[in-house]
């Protein structure tokens, strides 16, 4: 699976790449006079006063640093993003209230900048500054925003799912895609209201966003996702598939599995093996990745 797990950190690689590239502003959108969201204010009572000088000089900072992180990353240099990851969290977190406040009342440029440097963080305390950054008008800060809340989900803070769910149907793919990454993790079977637009997720001609889907419905655990998830073991892309099967066997319902037989002789290597550790997990049993064996088994024990 070692490889599998490389594909994943080129597909979120790839999904920052659009969040870091997009909208290249010049160093003048430093300036306040780009329609800045009015949001709830950060307290800044108690901090000593930065001037604009020293203010410019740490965004540019956050961005550079930021870029070299997502850079080691597409060139397949995980340990140099690792190393570069402690330094940002390090830094953040030096700079937190800073950071918080640029991601409210800075140009597009640096809000989207702080954040993407939020998620580094760690702290459940940044969770709400970037819920409120969902509603910013520039798609950029959005989807830094939801790579943050990402990142924070992985590291063991608790993310709410419900305000991230209504970007499943928003106009633009990589906003529908990086909030279902977010879902992937946030949803518990808690989120029982998440049901429909999950599923309807399912069905989003996106293939990003049908993978994540896939792995919050199995989060869910809700058994009337299967004949969602079962429809996907066709879907043209193979990780959708595999999150798929690994979805089925979380949910454990045997009504999944005679589907999970029919598609055990996936073409894709990878795909069979997923269906074949579901239909483990789900009946208990240790057959070998042969399908006529577990066609005689569930012949026996339907």
């Amino acid at each position: 699976m070692g490889g599998y797990v490389a594909m994943n950190r080129i597909l979120t690689a790839l999904v920052l790449a659009l969040m870091l590239t997009a909208c290249a502003e010049t160093a003048s959108d430093s300036s306040e006079g780009d329609g800045a969201m009015e949001r709830s204010a950060i307290s800044t009572e108690g901090l000593p006063p930065e001037s604009e000088r020293l203010a410019t000089e740490r965004r540019l900072q956050l961005e550079r640093s930021v870029d070299q992180w997502f850079l080691a990353y597409q060139q397949q240099e995980f340990s140099k993003a690792d190393g570069l990851a402690t330094h940002l969290e390090q830094y953040v977190n030096n700079h937190l209230a800073a950071i918080e406040r640029d991601v409210q009342t800075s140009s597009p440029r640096f809000r989207k900048v702080a954040a993407a440097a939020l998620g580094f963080s760690g702290k459940e305390e940044v969770v709400p500054v970037l819920i409120g950054a969902l509603k910013d008008p520039f798609q950029d800060v959005v989807l830094a925003s939801l790579l943050s809340l990402w990142r924070l989900s992985l590291s063991g803070v608790k993310v709410p799912a419900q305000p991230v769910a209504p970007l499943l149907g928003h106009s633009v793919a990589d906003i529908r895609s990086n909030a279902a990454m977010v879902l992937a993790h946030a949803v518990t079977p808690a989120d029982k209201d998440l049901f429909l637009p999950l599923t309807s997720a399912m069905e989003d001609e996106d293939a990003g966003v049908r993978l994540h889907a896939a792995v919050a419905l199995g989060a869910l655990g809700e058994p009337d996702a299967v004949p969602f998830l079962v429809k996907a073991l066709d879907d043209p892309k193979a990780l959708v598939r595999i999150r798929s099967a690994y979805a089925l066997g979380r949910i454990g319902s045997r009504a999944a599995v005679p589907a999970l037989i029919d598609h055990l002789d996936d073409p894709n290597n990878d795909v069979s093996k997923a269906i074949h550790k579901a239909l483990q997990t789900i009946t208990g049993q240790k057959i070998p990745r042969l399908k006529h064996e577990w066609k005689n088994y569930w012949k026996e024990n339907a």
